[in-house]
């Protein structure tokens, strides 16, 4: 039985998973890691994350080697408007 984590489920709670609608026994929430916003100079809470690839053209100070880049809500919001226009620009055929 090496390698498989056996959980009392007497003893654990059901706690909902952020960003799913599964709940995993015995997980807990505060062992999740801090998240911070990865634009240089903001050091809010990170509500999503995103591909430095759509992130990049949006905004400037983002870190150049990140596969994934996290966001505030201010951030992501100004990502979503970027890549929302980019979209219909791409639709009508101009760029």
């Amino acid at each position: 039985m090496s390698g498989i984590t056996v959980i009392d489920m007497a003893s654990s709670c059901r706690i909902p998973v952020p960003g799913s609608n599964t709940y995993i026994p015995g997980f807990d929430a505060s062992l999740m890691p801090d998240e911070r916003c990865d634009v240089q100079g903001c050091g809010k809470d990170a509500a999503r994350s995103v591909p430095s690839k759509s992130a990049a053209g949006a905004l400037t100070g983002l870190p150049s080697k990140a596969r994934r880049v996290h966001l505030c809500k201010e951030h992501y919001k100004t990502v979503k408007k970027y890549n929302k226009e980019k979209r219909g620009l791409e639709r009508l055929g101009w760029e």
